[in-house]
């Protein structure tokens, strides 16, 4: 589907008639029939009932209907977030952020937000992850969230950074060896313990050889101290090397397939009405997906 097959869907929707539709558009009734059968074909489905004095939408017709509704209204706030010059959008947005993504991407994204956006305030609140959930859109207490971890929402997300877990050493260590050297664990909730991760690859890996000793730390900063000075070794996110280039990092994989960490963005679509809000977040994709923005 393209916007043109969208417009149809609307349009046939709204007038009732080919014909109506093909003055509407500009297009010829043949060319309508066209796309109509072939978003048919595309979908399997049948979209419409075509009757001497004109059209109904089936109910899986409807459905797509609905769903060209929602792109045609995503289309028109892009173009009208486009349409506005960034030093005329201004307001507040509440952003809660996860510990571990301020403390390494934070700083350097706000600085180019607000050299592209001087008259929006982020208003920034950091908190651990097991913090952050949707409850915070749905109470109002924030615009946008920055998590680490994928969850379960019923509002829109996306997928901002994947990184592998891996095991960290001072220098390179076979893999055999691993058993008989210190594991460094640090203390995490319940809820974002990746010990399964770990032990997973360590069955697979290691035969589920014991662990001759592990040293229990209280945070993931004391067990990258510990492995600096060569006390151990420790798993974890990719992330967490940028200030500890010096040390090795060995990707978890099983079956070559990386175990990694998601972090998103979850975000209310129905606040874009606030053009600070959905400049934001627009912003935050552009920043790590590698696309340009307009603006």
């Amino acid at each position: 589907m393209d916007t043109k097959d969208v417009s149809i869907l609307i349009y046939l929707d709204q007038l009732k008639s080919l014909s109506r539709t093909s003055k509407k558009l500009f297009m010829s009734q043949p060319a309508i029939t066209y796309r109509l059968n072939r978003m048919e074909e595309e979908f399997g489905i049948k979209i419409a009932n075509r009757y001497a004095n004109g059209i109904t939408f089936t109910e899986s017709g409807k459905q797509l209907l609905d769903f060209a509704k929602e792109m045609e209204l995503s289309y028109k706030k892009i173009r009208t977030s486009f349409e506005t010059p960034p030093d005329k959008i201004e307001g507040k947005v509440r952003v809660d952020v996860a510990t571990v993504f301020s403390k390494y991407y934070l700083a350097p994204m706000l600085r180019r937000f607000s050299s592209e956006y001087p008259k929006v305030d982020v208003i920034v609140n950091t908190v651990p992850s097991s913090e952050l959930d949707s409850s915070l859109l749905t109470d109002g207490k924030s615009d946008i969230i920055i998590r680490r971890r994928d969850v379960p929402t019923p509002y829109q997300k996306m997928v901002l950074l994947e990184e592998p877990y891996g095991i960290i050493t001072d220098q390179y260590v076979p893999i055999e060896q691993l058993s008989r050297l210190p594991r460094i664990k640090y203390k995490l909730p319940p809820q974002l313990d990746p010990d399964t991760i770990f032990w997973n690859w360590w069955q697979e890996h290691c035969n589920g050889t014991e662990i001759e000793r592990t040293i229990k730390v209280d945070s993931i900063e004391a067990a990258l101290d510990f492995v600096s000075n060569g006390l151990g070794w420790t798993m974890l996110p990719q992330i967490h090397l940028k200030r500890y280039s010096h040390l090795t990092f060995t990707p978890l994989t099983s079956s070559d397939k990386l175990f990694n960490l998601k972090t998103i963005m979850l975000y209310n679509e129905a606040y874009f009405t606030n053009n600070a809000i959905r400049s934001f977040a627009q912003f935050v994709r552009y920043y790590f997906k590698g696309e340009k923005s307009d603006k």
